[in-house]
């Protein structure tokens, strides 16, 4: 399996796919009150035999609703529950994206001002890919994720330029 297809499959959290087979189940649950409903309603039976009638007629005396409404109720409250879980989790999903984006352009382009070149084609696709994704979100998100963003650079530069301090330093003590 390649790393991409690693990701999709690693993308989904325990609490989104606990939801998930939730609304799964109450979906099932409504489609078997519907099959009732349709059953007792369609049954080529006579209203004495039918037991299913009886029972979705004694359903709809205690709940005012037989067993096909019923049925389509949880149906639909499955459907949307499901919604908003998927709503809820892609948002999340998508600003961690962009948040990814945005840290490897901003090492990107502090790597490239202190004259780090190596990898030119990734830092270009990832610089476009920051860009496009950049105007989709709000102004009040963009100036906190790059606040962010800024800090990190900034901390990893700072470790980097100490890390070569130390490297030089050790070179001079070679050389004398």
């Amino acid at each position: 399996m390649n790393k991409k297809s690693q990701k999709l499959f690693l993308n989904l959290t325990l609490f989104e796919l606990v939801w998930y087979v939730l609304c799964l189940l109450v979906f099932l649950w409504g489609l078997t009150y519907i099959v009732l409903g349709l059953v007792a309603k369609f049954a080529p039976l006579s209203s004495d035999n039918n037991e299913v009638l009886k029972a979705s007629n004694a359903y709809a005396k205690v709940f005012k609703m037989g067993f096909f409404e019923y049925g389509l109720i949880h149906v639909g409250v499955a459907w949307l529950l499901a919604l908003v879980v998927l709503l809820l989790f892609s948002k999340k999903s998508d600003r961690e994206y962009e948040k990814e984006q945005r840290r490897a352009a901003l090492r990107a382009s502090a790597r490239k001002s202190m004259g780090v070149s190596d990898e030119e084609t990734t830092v270009k696709e990832t610089v476009v890919e920051a860009e496009v994704v950049e105007e989709t979100k709000t102004e009040e998100v963009k100036e906190e994720a790059v606040e962010e963003t800024k800090e990190e650079v900034v901390e990893e530069v700072a470790a980097e330029e100490a890390t070569d301090g130390v490297k030089e330093e050790a070179a001079e003590d070679k050389a004398e």
